[in-house]
């Protein structure tokens, strides 16, 4: 990226958050909330089709609640009895698996990557931790997120993707990038699975092939600020993680400047800058109430104003529900600037902060 000396310049002076906001800055709400500048917006009646990690299950269950039409919140998994979310079988970790998913749309159902264990059968493109079931159900479930998949594409006018990380295995039997990898296969030294810690010229690959994929669809990209688990190199966690994130930032950057209908916002931001109090106690699962200040905030910025009206609900749902309790334009931390806002919601809002004590006040 090189510009005139002017132009720069000019472009600097234009730019009313250039610099990093102290406590006075109304980006300053407890959380640094940057700059957004969306190209486009989510309209009342549009679909909206969610890609990609556990962080994009946070989403899609907000803009549901604003009246937006979120397929992946109708789907469900519950009888496989899997940990987490009804539809954590959609989960999505890197980019290639994302591509595959969206290029299947159209084709018959295909059973590669199903593989035997002695408990049963497990499917490495799905997150399921190993967890097995019969062949019978394995092929069902492929048949059901294949008719979701197509279903919610041919619907959607926009698409998030959550990207996640670049630690990923590709089968080189079936020329498959993989969600999970069985154990079992590495220990008898196989060589059907080869590692990959994909770069930023990779990512970014990949990436402009799920955007192309897409056709005109408006696409929000996002990068999970939820950390990798545990790494497949040599180095301490914390260091592949912050390689993994920053691969993905940089792809991410990429595609939007390369991409005109392509957005990006900033969720891995808001989190790193609020360092580890963001975090519950295993220091990989963001805060329900920053989650919820986080998407709130993407909402307000994406959703239409037509379905972005403050939903009053019972104290019980909001209890119950911590993404319905935090609007972070309509109350800001207590250490932010107040803002005109309607008492009922403060009030609301403050006995939601009261009933659920563990977290902590942000």
């Amino acid at each position: 990226m090189s510009d005139p000396g002017k132009d720069v310049l000019r472009r600097a002076a234009q730019n009313k958050s250039r610099r990093f906001p102290d406590r006075n800055d109304p980006r300053y709400q407890g959380l640094l909330f940057p700059a957004v500048k969306p190209s486009f917006s989510i309209e009342p009646g549009s679909s909206v089709m969610t890609i990609g990690s556990c962080f994009a299950r946070n989403v899609e269950r907000a803009l549901a609640l604003q009246g937006v039409d979120v397929p992946a919140t109708r789907f469900s998994a519950a009888q496989d009895n899997l940990p987490g979310q009804p539809n954590r079988v959609l989960n999505h970790y890197n980019p290639g698996t994302m591509l595959q998913a969206i290029r299947a749309v159209g084709d018959a159902a295909d059973f590669r990557g199903i593989v035997k264990t002695p408990s049963g059968y497990t499917d490495l493109l799905l997150a399921t931790g190993q967890h097995t079931v019969s062949l019978q159900r394995a092929k069902e479930r492929r048949r059901q997120i294949l008719a979701f998949y197509e279903d919610g594409l041919n619907r959607a006018q926009t698409v998030i993707i959550t990207l996640g990380m670049v630690e990923c295995w590709y089968d080189e039997v079936h020329q498959l990038w993989l969600n999970d990898v069985y154990i079992g296969h590495l220990r008898t030294g196989a060589n059907r699975y080869s590692f990959h810690q994909l770069d930023a010229d990779r990512c970014t690959e990949i990436v402009s092939q799920i955007i192309d994929a897409l056709g005109d669809k408006n696409v929000l990209l996002t990068v999970s600020p939820v950390p990798m688990k545990a790494t497949f190199t040599d180095v301490d966690c914390i260091i592949a993680n912050m390689y993994s994130k920053s691969t993905l930032r940089v792809c991410a950057e990429r595609i939007c400047r390369q991409y005109s209908n392509v957005d990006y916002f900033p969720s891995y931001e808001i989190v790193s800058a609020f360092g580890h109090p963001a975090f519950g106690p295993d220091n990989i699962h963001v805060r329900q109430s920053v989650i919820a200040r986080i998407v709130g905030n993407m909402i307000d910025h994406y959703v239409a104003p037509a379905i972005n009206q403050p939903k009053t609900v019972p104290m019980e749902e909001a209890s119950a529900q911590p993404h319905l309790a935090v609007r972070p334009s309509a109350h800001p931390s207590l250490g932010g600037r107040w803002r005109r806002f309607n008492l009922t919601k403060a009030v609301q809002w403050l006995k939601t902060r009261i009933l659920r004590g563990r977290d902590r006040m942000i």
